[in-house]
């Protein structure tokens, strides 16, 4: 009787005449208060927030306990569902009456379904349907076999099935329309599928995305027109189809010339107010309403309004990311929950016969290795890595909140039976719950930025180009990344090609994007707000025109989730070959000792740090020219004698640096200062690999020196590490602009005893004191780890433990998979990049 009320709730049954009768209070909605005598849990008002609360909670532990086990958020919805349904807490009479009595499921149904419509409303805000445009050859016969294959084999099999075997009648009713549902996909599915998973900007997951984008629009044109001519009543007349077509034809109209041309008003507005004010969120919400309200009257469904003006919402900033900003934290966290407690209450396990389920269970595997099947095939024809395709199957065949909703919207259509409804609940949290694992296990994305060749400044060419890839985060970061391009010292021998890249968070969206700007002045088909890189662009961009073509500026933005956003930075950099990638310190420390500190900016550099596939360099700007504030861009001719300083004490990191500050001592307007740390009692047994390198790369700086007189080699003996303290603290102002390596030499005893003191491991011993704000140091600090291999794993442990890792372990080589790494055309020894949209 439980599930017939809750039917009878959603729509989808009627009562018998014989039902009892349930009378509610519509006077009073709120309780005076368990001291006056009254139950709370009587009155619809105490009980929704009861059940907001519960569904939230549960939800909430779950993906506490779960999240560690790799399990995503839909997973932990669907078995807080669950949870709450009558197969667990609802199988107890005293939590049935309090928290979900029946009187309360039809409040609590209009809330749910609003709920989703929200969401719903949100997905299309997130979905950037020009990312269409941009979708390659590839992406395009992944997407297109990703949503054929499966219903071309569902529906096979349905028909096969109901000729051959006998089934009930409402089973038989269902079959076709589970063929349909079971071959659908969602791009909005995917794009969470790929955040839980840290993949969103990884190469498979963009290749995933364009691909969900193909088979999402061509599944929910094939489910909408299934709906539109599956759903029947005795009372309709046979024109309904055509009734429902030129209502979507209506509908469209009023949101391709009405609402459009608002939303576009609505961007202007928000652009010359600097803001997006309370007027304009009341458009977007009364539009969002108001096409609800108007589907429903005309037949539609009243969940297609919201999608679609969502849609139309330009994505991103600013008007795109404040709407995700002000709904998306209540609609998922706490109303969305509740949802799930709808849609899987009427779940009725004991009802489930094992004929049927064998029959459901065929149809669903058979659309789940379709779509499997659909996707690896182009990608292996493709000559991708047999594991990846495989990945890329999963992540294509899971499914999510919109296949909820279209079994819910099938249900309440009479187009679904509940025994098959409540099987294919249960085959969904099956698949969902083992496919992420599965593919967590199979991608390992670290191992896509291994490179088998050296690139380092130490092992480049000094008559070859120099390839950097310099990072920013906000225009601050421009004036400190600029001198240092032109510390670099580039010359007509040897240019320096640089790929700037901005880093930019996702907000607003449900797409990650790596742009490459063009050196038009048009920039109008960027998809996230290009005004917002101008300024970092242009000012680099006046940097390159002055070099006179000794300097070349490539530029990049990339728009991902801080959690992701390394992979960005390093494919760029094992495509394009560069040599060392420079990033801004978290901390942007002033002469004043002004700090401002973004730790999700520290996250990336820790990355960037453990997977990089070159070198990689971190700038701690001090401001030190002209006064305060980042210091200006330097020239040849106001920048005489720019001091440079090396604390040398060994191992590959500080031969990374020295190396660097000798191709900036070629300049003659910049001295570089070596200070050699040598232990006070100098080992006469036989050096070691590292101490010969050490050796090799020392005299060949100090042999330059005797020509290039404006650079001085010193060495300085300490007994140990208070001795190295001391004589650094001594020079420190000394230099404009300090070098050290992250790491030192394991056969090295003079830093023993400041792992304790060490704050930032990202910046290893003598950078983390350099930088640290207690210091009355005021030079810029460069800290420079060179290019690890495979073998080094862990490299931001303390430098303490290096020993022990490089004696048990040989660095290993790895050719580069899947990269991009061809040289770009060169013109007049430059290159020039080519207008590359990834998605």
């Amino acid at each position: 009787m439980f599930h017939d009320v809750l039917r009878a709730a959603n729509g989808t049954a009627v009562l018998p005449l014989d039902a009892p009768m349930i009378c509610i209070d519509r006077t009073r909605t709120k309780t005076v208060g368990i001291f006056q005598g009254e139950n709370p849990l009587h009155f619809p008002t105490p009980v929704l927030i009861a059940q907001l609360a519960s569904s939230s909670l549960i939800t909430a532990l779950l993906q506490l306990l779960l999240a560690p086990v790799g399990q995503t958020v839909f997973v932990c919805q669907m078995l807080g569902g669950f949870l709450l349904g009558p197969q667990a807490l609802g199988r107890y009479l005293t939590f049935l009456q309090s928290i979900y009595r029946v009187k309360s499921l039809y409040v609590l149904n209009t809330v749910s379904f609003f709920a989703c419509a929200l969401f719903l409303f949100l997905i299309g805000v997130k979905t950037d349907i020009r990312l269409l445009a941009a979708s390659g050859r590839k992406a395009i016969v992944i997407g297109a076999c990703t949503f054929f294959v499966p219903l071309i084999l569902n529906m096979s099999v349905a028909l096969t099935v109901m000729a051959c075997v006998k089934l009930e009648p409402q089973v038989r009713m269902s079959l076709h329309f589970v063929a349909t549902l079971q071959s659908a996909s969602s791009f909005y599915v995917v794009a969470s599928q790929l955040e839980d998973l840290k993949m969103l900007t990884s190469e498979l997951g963009r290749l995933a995305l364009s691909s969900s984008l193909i088979s999402g629009t061509l599944s929910w044109c094939w489910v909408i027109f299934s709906f539109a001519t599956s759903e029947r009543h005795e009372n309709q007349v046979k024109g309904v189809v055509m009734g429902t077509v030129l209502c979507t034809l209506a509908f469209m109209f009023i949101v391709t010339y009405v609402l459009r041309p608002i939303f576009q008003w609505l961007i202007i507005r928000v652009k010359t107010t600097r803001g997006v004010k309370e007027g304009h969120m009341f458009i977007i919400y009364t539009s969002v309403l108001g096409l609800a309200l108007f589907g429903e009257s005309m037949g539609l469904n009243f969940l297609f309004g919201p999608m679609i003006v969502g849609i139309i919402v330009p994505v991103g900033p600013p008007l795109g990311s404040a709407v995700v900003e002000k709904l998306d934290t209540m609609v998922s966290i706490l109303l969305l929950p509740m949802f799930y407690s709808i849609g899987l209450t009427v779940v009725n396990l004991p009802s489930i016969s094992a004929v049927n389920v064998g029959v459901i269970e065929l149809v669903v595997l058979t659309g789940f290795f379709g779509k499997v099947v659909g996707a690896m095939v182009p990608c292996v024809l493709s000559k991708m890595p047999v594991a990846d395709a495989l990945s890329l199957g999963l992540i294509l065949a899971t499914q999510g909140i919109t296949d909820v909703l279209m079994l819910l919207r099938a249900m309440n259509g009479n187009l679904l039976d509940m025994e098959s409804y409540s099987i294919l609940f249960v085959s969904m949290l099956i698949t969902s719950g083992i496919a992420t694992p599965v593919v967590r296990r199979l991608y390992k994305p670290p191992d896509r930025y291994i490179s088998y060749k050296r690139r380092t400044i130490q092992h480049s060419k000094p008559e070859v180009e120099l390839r950097m890839v310099a990072c920013v985060y906000n225009h601050d970061n421009s004036p400190s990344i600029i001198n240092l391009l032109e510390l670099s010292n580039p010359h007509v021998q040897s240019t320096i090609c640089v790929y700037l890249l901005h880093l930019m968070q996702q907000t607003g969206s449900a797409s990650t994007l790596l742009y490459a700007h063009s050196r038009r002045a048009d920039n109008t088909t960027m998809l996230h707000a290009p005004h917002m890189s101008d300024p970092v662009i242009n000012a680099f961009r006046k940097y390159e025109s002055r070099k006179g073509g000794i300097v070349l500026v490539n530029a990049y933005t990339a728009v991902s989730p801080f959690v992701t956003m390394h992979e960005d930075v390093c494919n760029l950099a094992l495509g394009k070959r560069a040599s060392i990638i420079i990033v801004p310190f978290h901390k942007q420390v002033s002469m004043a000792n002004e700090i401002a500190s973004a730790p999700s900016v520290r996250s990336v550099n820790l990355n960037i740090l453990r997977a990089a596939p070159c070198s990689v360099a971190i700038l701690i700007d001090r401001g030190t020219r002209c006064g305060g504030g980042s210091f200006h861009v330097m020239s040849s001719e106001a920048s005489a004698k720019y001091k440079v300083g090396v604390f040398f004490l060994g191992g590959q990191d500080d031969r990374e640096a020295l190396s660097y500050a000798m191709r900036m001592g070629e300049n003659p307007d910049f001295s570089v200062t070596v200070i050699h740390f040598l232990g006070g009692d100098r080992n006469t047994s036989k050096p070691g690999v590292e101490k010969r390198q050490d050796v090799s790369l020392t005299s060949e700086f100090r042999l330059s020196c005797k020509i290039k007189h404006q650079n001085t080699y010193r060495e300085e003996i300490s007994s140990g590490s208070v001795e190295v303290v001391a004589k650094i603290r001594t020079v420190e102002n000394h230099f404009d602009m300090i070098l050290v390596g992250r790491r030192h030499s394991t056969e090295s005893h003079l830093l023993d005893g400041l792992h304790e003191w060490n704050e930032y491991p990202e910046l290893g011993y003598i950078g983390d004191m350099l930088a640290s704000t207690d210091t009355s140091c005021r030079a810029s600090v460069l800290v420079i780890q060179q290019q690890t291999f495979l073998g080094d794993e862990d490299v931001l442990d303390s430098p303490k433990h290096q020993s022990e890792r490089e004696s048990s372990t040989v660095p290993k080589y790895q050719a580069e998979r899947e990269s991009s790494a061809i040289d770009m055309p060169r013109d007049d020894a430059r290159v020039w990049p080519g207008l590359n949209r990834s998605v």
